[in-house]
């Protein structure tokens, strides 16, 4: 039979690891927050690049085209408008037009990234985060309870891992999820992320119900 400090250390063991768990799903929450915001910021700036050279090339457009600004913005932000800068400026219209559809392309883009983060990878991370600590909290409950009803360190601890085991599994495989969620975004954002967010909210929708009904 273990001593009394042996148990004590494996019991504290597995709340370390339980709290690594913890640690590291709130680390990589603060990550995807951090590119979120660092998404968001590149939108705003592609937008206002988009702006600059979306009137420039109205400079180039107007007089041939007879258009005010509203209307060239409404006919020709679609990429439909190349080759009608008014006579001599057709290539510095062209050049000007792409910079703002390229301005236009990446802010739509990076928003996007920052929405995907947003509504997909954030719950996911959030979920595993909270599932964690709440394994956590029923480790040491079934630890303490089964003190107080005389079992030994040793007994308790097992009962508490025992307790927990389809737990800690859920939680890796919601884990794996949105690790390749956020990867998808951050690293493959034209990923289709419809597919992702099914299998996430899956694993999600089945980690919680394990949750709610076991005994």
């Amino acid at each position: 039979m273990k001593t009394t400090v042996d148990t004590f250390i494996n019991a504290t063991g597995k709340e370390n690891e339980l709290q690594a768990v913890i640690t590291a799903a709130q680390s990589k929450l603060n990550s995807l927050s951090a590119s979120k915001s660092a998404y968001l910021s590149n939108a705003s700036g592609w937008f206002t690049h988009a702006s600059t050279y979306r009137n420039l090339s109205h400079e180039d457009w107007k007089d041939r085209n007879k258009k005010e600004e509203n209307e060239y913005n409404a006919l020709c932000n679609k990429s439909q408008c190349r080759g009608q800068g008014k006579s001599g400026r057709k290539t510095r219209f062209d050049r000007r037009y792409d910079e703002w559809m390229k301005g236009l392309n990446k802010g739509n883009d990076y928003n996007r990234r920052a929405a995907d983060i947003t509504n997909t990878a954030i719950p996911a991370q959030e979920s595993v985060l909270e599932n964690a600590k709440q394994a956590l909290k029923d480790y040491q409950k079934t630890i303490n309870g089964k003190l107080a009803a005389g079992h030994s360190l040793e007994s308790a601890t097992e009962s508490a891992q025992l307790e927990i085991q389809q737990q800690e599994e859920a939680i890796v495989n919601a884990q794996t999820v949105a690790d390749a969620q956020a990867e998808a975004i951050i690293l493959k954002p034209k990923q289709d992320m419809t597919k992702l967010a099914i299998i996430g909210g899956v694993a999600i929708v089945g980690l919680i119900a394990f949750l709610r009904f076991r005994k």
